[in-house]
């Protein structure tokens, strides 16, 4: 039973990250479209095409998790990504400059950091993966870097 208790912790760990990073590179994409301010547009562009490749490192890094586990990797559903886009559209028409872009992402970046941060605590109390804690660790880090990134454009 003990297995299968350590197999739950460290597949609801690699899911969560996998969703999250979907999620984060579909924000990145959707607010790069949206930018509008000339001066910054270039550098605020590569920093968030920066994000967007390490977001895709993580998201194959725990789809290759729960592959381990013989679990299918499942994006959010189509309510919330869907939500997720309204929000960034909303959002981009009313201010697309490269502060409220970088505004929306340390908002999102910080939601995601603290979410992450009370599952890692959770997963270990129920026998998580070490290595699945440590890829959720860096997830943490990447997500806490980008929030520093993110306020230069402030």
């Amino acid at each position: 039973m003990q297995g299968n208790y350590k197999k739950s912790a460290s597949a609801h760990m690699a899911d969560h990250i996998y969703k999250n990073a979907r999620m984060g590179a579909d924000s990145i994409l959707d607010a790069l479209k949206g930018i509008k301010d000339p001066y910054e547009k270039e550098k605020l562009r590569v920093e968030l095409t920066r994000e967007l490749e390490e977001y895709d490192k993580f998201a194959t890094s725990a789809e290759q998790k729960l592959t381990e586990l013989n679990i299918a990797a499942k994006e959010e559903g189509l309510l919330v990504k869907a939500a997720a886009k309204a929000g960034v559209a909303m959002n981009m028409m009313k201010d697309s400059s490269s502060s409220h872009v970088a505004e929306m992402m340390i908002q999102g970046l910080s939601m995601g950091v603290t979410d992450t941060t009370k599952r890692v605590r959770q997963a270990e109390k129920n026998g998580c993966d070490p290595k699945i804690v440590e890829l959720a660790n860096n997830f943490i880090s990447f997500q806490e870097k980008s929030v520093d990134a993110m306020k230069k454009y402030l």
